[in-house]
């Protein structure tokens, strides 16, 4: 399975990132579509879930797509009755998910990345951490974070919300994330009888 380039899923993370955290973050994702998209060594299946993205996320937020998806945004993820984006949610049986991602952060030294209004277990702070780790080329605590935390609920947060909206562009995001996370654990799996190159600040 081939690796997806280190600049670009830095970028598709922090862009998954503020997907789930700022109400106009779509404006972002042609210029990052645009880039992305030259690299030849794509996935084809990361090119393809880029591509569905691309065709249903609006150009311009005065538009009436751009105001049905904000609507949609706020729906899903700032009323009562919406999803809740958090690690605690979908990890009850663990009794202590909050606080085990924090003890996460401080034994690896990582600093809160800067979403002051989302908890450390939010989705879009996990997402931001893992931006960072591998943009930093942390891989190590890039896959032990995924490994530990992420895949154990980002897969079950995803298909919610495509059950829970009728919106294209969150199916088509939802996918595209989830695309990157199981290749990444697709890789682990296969690489699980090699060790991990790539130390962590700290990290011996």
């Amino acid at each position: 399975m081939p690796a997806i380039h280190s600049a670009w899923k830095t970028q598709i993370l922090a862009y998954g990132s503020r997907a789930f955290s700022e109400l106009d973050h779509y404006q972002g994702f042609r210029s990052l579509y645009g880039r992305v998209r030259q690299l030849g060594d794509l996935p084809g299946e990361l090119a393809e879930a880029l591509d569905r993205v691309a065709g249903c996320c609006p150009d311009y937020p005065e538009s009436r797509a751009g105001r049905e998806l904000e609507q949609e945004f706020l729906r899903l993820f700032l009323t009562p009755g919406g999803l809740r984006p958090y690690e605690s949610a979908y990890r009850p049986e663990s009794g202590d998910a909050y606080d085990g991602v924090r003890r996460f952060y401080r034994d690896h030294g990582l600093s809160r990345p800067a979403r002051r209004l989302c908890p450390e277990d939010h989705v879009a702070v996990e997402l931001q951490v893992l931006a960072e780790q591998w943009g930093a080329g942390r891989q190590v605590t890039y896959y032990r974070f995924l490994k530990t935390h992420l895949s154990s609920w980002l897969p079950r947060f995803f298909a919610d919300v495509k059950q829970h909206t009728e919106s294209p562009y969150f199916h088509a995001l939802a996918d595209l994330l989830l695309t990157v996370v199981e290749l990444d654990m697709r890789h682990v799996a296969s690489a699980s009888h090699r060790p991990v190159h790539g130390k962590a600040a700290g990290e011996s």
